[in-house]
């Protein structure tokens, strides 16, 4: 890409972090003193001065008109809110917390560090954001996590970007970037840094698998986008995709699911997942849904999703209007080679692998095979 494009493209990316970091601000300062009328008002009338120099908000005078002066408070606050909720390109979400996301660094590659509120100890996320369909890098994707008033990130070259979240805790992020339908994924948290790869689908290609199976996207709706993959193999970081893998949801989509072919196009004669382990859903209802994952013979647990506590194999998936939630389980173990289980891998039989073929290379616990 050459400079003379990249440069209005960095320009719209700073402008709308810019509008990101004022709603934060406001938003942190409603909550703070919520409980102080006296000392919210003169706060306010300050964020709203920075949201009306970012562009984001229509100018207009903060009435001090003698009246109580926890009514005026409380009103200007519900003001603010809806107003930079419609003008402020969805910084502040009206679900089940305050914010969407915070202002983050101009600067690609950066991290986002552990907002006001959040208690520690924190794990490091780091993401890397690829196209779905080709595997290509994405540089300049805003990060922001749902819900918690955590600055947002922007991927580098290299498509990364990492960011500061609390442990144990359940996390969607939003993936922004232009060109690109809006992406929301989850992930849940533990006591270790995660490394994770989050996928965007291009919005000039999806309506065009969409159509290829006679649906419409509905942007009213959200779309559901399914991934079962593999661990890596030894020695890599990609994870190879898990055939067989069938995936239903409740309440169901409005349009169907439909697994990937070998080319990543839905098919709608396909029962589960195929060598690509691929599935969309079209058109679901936004909230929250039960998605069930199930392999016939191996187990399937999150990558990125939210387990259900109380459902084996269930996660729960949030669905947003007008964004494809990805959301990915992984099942079995590595296909990679087994151990150092000689010619004709007599000790592949050990673990989980199967009878090893030469070098021990056929079964997941093929490792287990250096007894051959």
């Amino acid at each position: 890409m050459s400079s003379s494009r990249r440069g209005p493209q960095a320009g719209a990316v700073l402008r709308r972090h810019q509008a990101r970091q004022c709603a934060l601000a406001l938003a942190r300062t409603v909550f703070q003193y919520l409980r102080d009328p006296e000392a919210l008002i003169p706060r306010l009338a300050s964020a709203l001065t920075d949201l009306e120099a970012a562009g984001t908000l229509p100018s207009r005078p903060l009435e001090t008109q003698p009246m109580k002066r926890t009514a005026l408070a409380c009103l200007t606050a519900a003001t603010l809110l809806a107003a930079a909720a419609t003008n402020c390109s969805n910084l502040i979400t009206t679900g089940r917390g305050p914010l969407e996301g915070g202002g983050g660094a101009a600067s690609g590659g950066s991290g986002g560090t552990g907002g006001g509120g959040l208690e520690g100890p924190f794990i490091t996320i780091a993401v890397t954001v690829e196209d779905v369909l080709n595997d290509a890098l994405l540089e300049g994707v805003e990060i922001c996590a749902l819900d918690l008033p955590i600055d947002c990130v922007l991927t580098d070259a290299e498509g990364k970007a990492s960011i500061e979240i609390p442990t144990h805790m359940a996390l969607y992020a939003t993936l922004v970037k232009e060109g690109y339908l809006n992406a929301l994924v989850g992930a849940f948290t533990g006591e270790d840094d995660l490394d994770l790869t989050a996928p965007m689908l291009n919005s000039t290609i999806a309506p065009l698998l969409a159509k290829s199976v006679d649906v419409t996207l509905d942007p009213e709706k959200g779309q559901i986008a399914l991934a079962a993959i593999r661990p890596p193999d030894p020695g890599t970081t990609k994870h190879p995709p898990m055939s067989e893998v069938a995936f239903s949801l409740s309440p169901p989509p409005v349009d169907g699911l439909f697994y990937g072919d070998d080319n990543h196009l839905p098919d709608s004669e396909l029962t589960e997942t195929g060598s690509k382990g691929s599935a969309l859903m079209f058109n679901a209802e936004p909230g929250t849904a039960e998605l069930t994952a199930i392999h016939p013979t191996e187990a399937c647990s999150d990558y990125l999703a939210h387990p259900s506590a109380t459902k084996p194999n269930t996660y729960d998936v949030r669905v947003m209007a007008n964004y494809v939630t990805f959301v990915s389980v992984i099942c079995g173990e590595p296909s990679g080679a087994g151990g150092a289980g000689g010619a004709g891998g007599a000790g592949g039989a050990g673990g989980n692998g199967g009878a090893g073929g030469a070098g021990g290379s056929a079964g997941a616990g093929g490792s287990a095979g250096a007894g051959g």
